[in-house]
């Protein structure tokens, strides 16, 4: 898969939200479901895409609000209005059982998903992300600025937009990005613009309402509750979600596997993927009923 994204179909979702949706690859195979972070989109699976399409059928989808798919009517940016639409999404495709995957806050989408379906769910795998509460254990900085950032953006996205694009235009904050630690540097920096400046066009109301819903919402009630396969992959300097997160999560939820890229970011993704998926090729193997076909 390039950067450069199939078209989406479009579905209503529980609530009448159209929302945008991808079906790709093997048709007749194991389904994955892709579940992104805040502000990410299907460009960021791209190197999982590219190694498993022909053996996996991926479906995944943008959030309410976020860029292909609408805002909600209801102006419900809740996690559980996410995870209610990740089942609109299996339903509309008509697919009763599926692996669950997702990054950032996708990963608290994915419990919630659990929490619903929790007979559809083959397994989990949770990469880059937290039960619940994300910026409590998030550097103390992070906290009290969240919402005032949100805010100020929501506001001012109109103005900061054009210069965010011109500053964005090339790879030069990418190295600073480097050089303070927020990225690695095996960091793709193709992929990793790509995804930026879709960012910079998103609505940052809608944002800024899917970030309030992200930082009070937790599950973790539900960790000793999971009875599926679950990987757990985290970054060593992750700043955002801190492995912390993943270590608890790998100790709370019955026999899950847990890998930490120590020189990985939150961006493992498009940092160290063939890393990555070798790690996901390892665990699909062990727990497919039949093995991965090659």
């Amino acid at each position: 898969m390039s950067s450069t994204l199939p078209p989406p179909r479009h579905i209503r979702s529980f609530d009448g939200t159209r929302l945008a949706v991808w079906d790709i690859g093997l048709r007749d195979g194991p389904v994955l479901l892709l579940i992104n972070g805040l502000g990410g989109n299907l460009v960021t699976w791209k190197f999982i895409i590219e190694r498993f399409q022909d053996r996996l059928r991926f479906l995944s989808f943008d959030y309410r609000g976020m860029y292909d798919s609408e805002r909600p009517p209801t102006g419900d940016f809740s996690m559980e209005a996410h995870a209610r639409d990740a089942v609109a999404v299996l339903d509309y495709f008509r697919v009763d059982h599926a692996f669950v995957m997702g990054w950032s806050m996708g990963v608290q989408v994915c419990f919630e998903v659990y929490r619903r379906i929790p007979d559809r769910v083959r397994g989990l795998i949770l990469a880059n992300g937290a039960y619940g509460t994300p910026l409590d254990k998030a550097p103390a900085v992070l906290k009290p600025a969240a919402m005032p950032v949100m805010n100020f953006l929501a506001t001012a996205a109109g103005c900061l937009r054009p210069v965010a694009r011109k500053v964005m235009s090339n790879t030069r904050p990418l190295k600073v990005f480097k050089k303070v630690g927020l990225v690695s540097q095996q960091l793709d920096e193709e992929v990793f613009l790509d995804l930026v400046q879709r960012y910079i066009e998103l609505d940052f109301a809608a944002y800024r309402d899917c970030t309030a819903s992200l930082i009070s919402h937790s599950a973790e009630d539900i960790l000793e509750q999971v009875k599926v396969p679950t990987l757990i992959l985290g970054g060593g300097r992750d700043f955002f979600t801190p492995k912390v997160f993943s270590n608890e999560m790998a100790r709370r939820i019955p026999d899950a596997e847990l890998h930490i890229i120590e020189d990985a970011s939150h961006y493992c993704a498009v940092e160290y993927p063939q890393q990555l998926v070798a790690i996901m090729e390892k665990w699909l193997g062990r727990v497919l009923p039949a093995p991965l076909r090659k």
